[in-house]
């Protein structure tokens, strides 16, 4: 038997990596994030019966081939009058992947006479919204933040009413496109609701069987500010990007315990969301003293180094173990071009004042830059290997360089002399994801491998460090053979 509901909220999968490919049992499950469940909570107290499918957290591993008609299964538990597919507003990573999916259940959805409206907001939605208004079964786009009207513009749709009076949508009447001018922003984020987490319990020993889990805790996220000062040319892309905006203390003290009573003991804050929590000194303080306060860690912090010194890393280390940096490069050429307001020398004076703080390091990093060349990519593997031999870093996740939609290398490559090759969304994916692009000096070949080779260097280089330290021995890293690895890495088409 169907529920009936007004609204039915769908966070879409997206396409599962090369590593799911090789096993699906390969581990890894996305934790619990909130955007997309404040939105259910606004819903439901604007009085819409409104449920949640968690699609994004059921189906981490998603092959549409393999899981489509278990999609089905879900899909059919529910007789929906809206169907509202919610993705980030802010992360590209929680977005472009996922809309070619979305797309495919919403044309399932009319095709299997669910006498529904579609409506789609997120990122993507934000950058593309004629691109998918032009979907036969996409009735309605919102354009940037949708919190402050999706309840009126929803029972509007349900009452048959005009929706020309409310800014910043694409939708159809009578097959006639309409759209309207404005852009939808959240200026004070402390009037959003908490998210209602308890719209996830009922999937929860779903998501673990489906994801292989079996840790008991239950990771999710919080997001305590909105926005970065920065505009990195791989980041951002949205008119209120560098809007940053704070959430309160006493509003994260609300998330957290809602949290807490839909998980109880079994919660686990993961990591913050934020794009740069340190920005803001006073902020970080108030929100450090909460989780103090209420005796909780954070598994993971992300910081820029910029934004980084011993009084930060000290108040850090009192709720967390481990700080995340972007390091995304080791040559200062192309931090600049990146935009990415750091030197190499920055973030190596942060290491020290992380490990001072007895923080473990995390660093992010990009391959497949603009401008790129293979000296730039020995030096970079180089550098990566002195990090994890020197014990200077825990770990390092490597990534693709995604042009993501908005972005400014997706939006001017040939300013960046990248030529992007397709805009299949699925494959935008930039943990193990194959590059969509190729630059002056890579193919697409070549920083795949490129990819390939720093995770190779990072496993080797930790099982090295680990036997060197069981052995009380250590190891001078030397400069690299340019000739030998030229010799090999230009064979690569």
């Amino acid at each position: 038997m169907k529920e009936e509901v007004d609204v039915l909220v769908i966070y879409p999968p997206r396409t599962a990596t090369i590593r799911h490919s090789i096993s699906y049992s390969y581990p890894g499950c996305p934790p619990v994030d909130t955007m997309a469940l404040r939105v259910v909570k606004i819903l439901k107290e604007a009085g819409f019966k409104t449920k949640y499918l968690p699609l994004f957290n059921l189906f981490y591993r998603y092959s549409p081939s393999d899981h489509f008609k278990e999609i089905i299964k879900y899909l059919k538990r529910f007789n929906p009058k809206i169907v509202l597919f919610q993705t980030d507003h802010l992360i590209s990573n929680r977005n472009t992947a996922c809309i070619p999916h979305a797309i495919k259940i919403g044309t399932y959805l009319k095709e299997s006479n669910f006498n529904c409206k579609i409506a789609f907001a997120g990122k993507h939605a934000t950058i593309y919204p004629k691109e998918l208004i032009k979907n036969n079964c996409v009735d309605l786009v919102f354009r940037g933040e949708c919190e402050e009207i999706i309840a009126e513009v929803f029972k509007k749709i349900l009452d048959k009413k005009d929706l020309k009076n409310y800014p910043s949508i694409l939708f159809k009447n009578n097959g006639e496109l309409y759209q309207t001018s404005g852009y939808l922003y959240v200026k004070d984020i402390n009037k959003l609701p908490v998210p209602d987490f308890q719209e996830i319990t009922p999937y929860l020993e779903e998501i673990s069987v489906n994801n292989n889990i079996t840790s008991e805790s239950i990771p999710i996220t919080l997001r305590t500010s909105y926005g970065c000062p920065f505009r990195c040319i791989f980041c951002g892309g949205l008119k209120q990007w560098n809007h940053f905006r704070t959430r309160k203390s006493d509003k994260i003290n609300e998330d957290i315990n809602a949290a807490f009573n839909a998980f109880g003991k079994r919660t686990q804050i993961d990591f913050l969301d934020d794009e740069l929590f340190t920005y803001d000194k006073e902020h970080l303080r108030d929100i450090i003293q909460l989780f103090e306060k209420k005796n909780l860690r954070i598994n993971m912090v992300y910081a820029h180094v910029r934004y980084f010194n011993e009084e930060i890393a000290k108040i850090l280390s009192r709720v967390t173990k481990t700080v995340a940096f972007g390091g995304e490069n080791s040559c200062n050429r192309l931090l600049k071009m990146l935009n990415k307001n750091q030197k190499y020398e920055d973030l190596q004076k942060a290491i020290i004042i992380a490990k001072k703080f007895n923080l473990k390091i995390r660093l992010e990093w990009l391959v497949g830059l603009p401008e790129e060349t293979e000296n730039d990519v020995l030096e970079n593997l180089n550098n990566i290997f002195r990090l994890i031999i020197e014990e200077k870093i825990t770990n390092i996740q490597s990534y693709v360089l995604t042009p993501h939609p908005g972005t400014a290398i997706e939006r001017f490559p040939q300013r960046y002399g990248i030529e992007i090759l397709h805009r299949n969304w699925h494959n935008y994916l930039e943990s193990g994801g194959y590059p969509v692009y190729s630059t002056k000096h890579l193919t697409s070949n070549q920083i795949y491998t490129y990819w390939l080779l720093t995770q190779m260097v990072i496993r080797e280089g930790q099982l090295i460090s680990r036997n060197l330290r069981s052995r009380n021995q250590s190891l001078i890293v030397q400069p690299p053979l340019k000739e030998t690895f030229k010799a090999i890495f230009s064979k690569i088409n």
